[in-house]
């Protein structure tokens, strides 16, 4: 009847660990320590923005994870913006390391931004000039006088020009 037991017991245990309920949680897991990063900018007073989105002032230093590659961009009113990658790295008697450390970067101004050229606008005229006269349909042709017809023609009513005389 041990054998019994003991095979049965055996088997749950083996069933267990096989179909994925086996649980590892109460395992230690390994983080690896942050690492100290400095970041420094001439001029100083930039503000480091990680990818990871830590930001500081230069000069500045960040507690980073060493298990990951991350850059790092340096924004500073009146100079170009600069971005530098830190990579992981494996020295000798170092588990990781991360490199460059520290982060030095020399920011370059950015180029003033010429004036842009006003052209000149035309003021209008200050002397009083004569009115345009309105836009006008040419008269309508006149027909031909007859023998009939001594008078001439009345002046049509959308003829802007008085009758001659």
């Amino acid at each position: 009847m041990r054998r019994v037991v003991v095979i049965v017991a055996s088997g749950l245990a083996l069933a267990g660990c096989t179909s994925g309920g086996f649980n590892t949680d109460w395992f230690p897991k390994f983080e690896p320590a942050p690492v100290n990063i400095q970041f420094q900018s001439q001029p100083p007073g930039a503000e480091a923005k990680t990818s990871t989105g830590q930001t500081c002032k230069t000069p500045c230093s960040l507690a980073m994870p060493a298990d990951k590659e991350f850059s790092v961009s340096f924004v500073l009113a009146g100079y170009q913006p600069q971005t530098v990658a830190l990579q992981l790295t494996r020295p000798e008697g170092i588990e990781t390391a991360l490199q460059p450390n520290p982060v030095e970067v020399e920011l370059v101004a950015a180029p003033k931004a010429a004036p842009a050229k006003r052209t000149p606008t035309r003021k209008p005229a200050t002397t009083a000039a004569a009115p345009k006269p309105a836009a006008t349909r040419p008269p309508a042709p006149r027909p031909a006088a007859t023998s009939s017809q001594t008078a001439p023609a009345a002046p049509s009513s959308m003829d802007p020009w008085p009758p001659a005389r």
